[in-house]
């Protein structure tokens, strides 16, 4: 059984941009938030939306990331923690059910069930992973430097590029996914190349001299050059490339920006933007802080009940046509959202969460899947 993992500020302060991104996603999307159809698609509204959502794309790929880096050494998984959300998750949707009946007076269960229910989806996705972790592991420690690379190399390359090019040509049934493509990446495929590639960072920061050793040997490139100044300028490059991509696209299709290919999970160029980030928070040098770790414990929480305040603050009735109030408005938009999940979220810890938190105190056979 291992250790409880301390939690680390600037990882935790990603956690907690992450799901604002994941809000911003949300407030940007066509059918829940309905911003984007609002604003000219080649006008600076547009693009304070399309720049926001550039990076907000990341945040599901940003937590993966985080469990691989975090998970990669540990030998156990805790059952509990997949149950946990899987009963926060049914928790929270009895008691928002009963929240719309009480204020509408009638709620038709089967239009609750397909507004809410799917947009779970991260949640069983994720417990899935996180059960298996302990194989994935197994399989992941024990190779050698060079071949933990080419697994990550082939498993980008099959999974990530290579199904990306085939959704830009529109083939179906050619992927490695299978007949219905690569799903956007809303899939465990996505997640297991999200999670190795967790695992790939935490091995790259534990063997650093040996990985510069490495890389400068394949590129003729000097050690001393390989800083962590680097990792904000590849940011903003992949970035530009990004938005040259979703732009030119637009164009020549005639098609909204955020039609472009560029905003699935497994586009290469989301994936790289995700690493960057992660990277770069990594890197930061700020102390702990109780406050950031508490407030990213809510993070889970924020991602499963912040749909029903996009939907009941009907955020794209105030869409303006003036850029920065654009942007005031969809920062202050996220961080009311955010304030209001997390309030919710600090009630429910102090109550439902109690109860929770005693039924795991007093389970203690069967409760992990452990691998020697």
């Amino acid at each position: 059984m291992n250790a409880k993992t301390n939690r680390k500020s600037n990882i935790e302060l990603l956690r907690i941009f992450a799901v604002m991104g994941v809000i911003i996603l949300h407030l940007n999307n066509s059918d829940l938030g309905g911003i984007p159809g609002k604003s000219d698609r080649f006008g600076l509204c547009q693009f304070v939306i399309v720049f926001m959502g550039v990076f907000s794309v990341t945040a599901v790929n940003v937590f993966v990331l985080i469990t691989g880096y975090f998970q990669s050494k540990k030998k156990s998984a805790d059952l509990w923690r997949p149950l946990r959300l899987i009963l926060d998750v049914i928790i929270f949707l009895v008691i928002f059910f009963f929240a719309y009946q009480f204020a509408t007076g009638f709620y038709p269960l089967e239009t609750y069930v397909n507004n809410f229910v799917s947009v779970n989806w991260f949640i069983l996705t994720y417990a899935g992973l996180y059960i298996l972790s302990p194989y994935i592991n197994k399989m992941w420690n024990p190779l050698k430097g060079r071949e933990k690379a080419v697994l990550v190399t082939l498993v980008f390359l099959l999974y990530s590029l290579y199904p990306s090019i085939i959704d830009f040509f529109k083939i179906k049934g050619l992927t490695t996914y299978g007949l219905d493509g690569d799903q956007r990446g809303y899939n465990i495929v996505n997640f297991v190349l999200m999670y190795l590639l967790g695992c790939a960072i935490r091995d790259a920061e534990e063997n650093r001299d040996c990985v510069k050793k490495e890389i400068s040997r394949i590129f003729h490139i000097s050690g001393s050059s390989l800083k962590k100044s680097a990792i904000p300028l590849l940011l903003i490059v992949n970035t530009g490339i990004i938005l040259a991509i979703i732009y030119l696209g637009a164009y020549l299709s005639g098609k909204h920006p955020y039609a472009s290919i560029v905003f699935h999970y497994t586009n290469p160029f989301t994936v790289f933007e995700s690493v960057l980030l992660l990277l770069i928070f990594k890197n930061l040098n700020i102390p702990d802080s109780k406050a950031v770790n508490y407030v990213a414990r809510s993070a889970f929480y924020v991602y499963i009940i912040h749909l029903h305040f996009i939907r009941i603050f009907r955020i794209s009735d105030f869409v303006t046509d003036d850029a920065l109030q654009m942007l005031c408005f969809m920062i202050c938009s996220t961080l009311l959202i955010y304030l209001v999940c997390f309030v919710c979220y600090v009630v429910y810890d102090q109550t439902f969460g109690r109860l929770l938190n005693i039924i795991s105190k007093n389970w203690k056979k069967h409760r992990y899947i452990e691998v020697e």
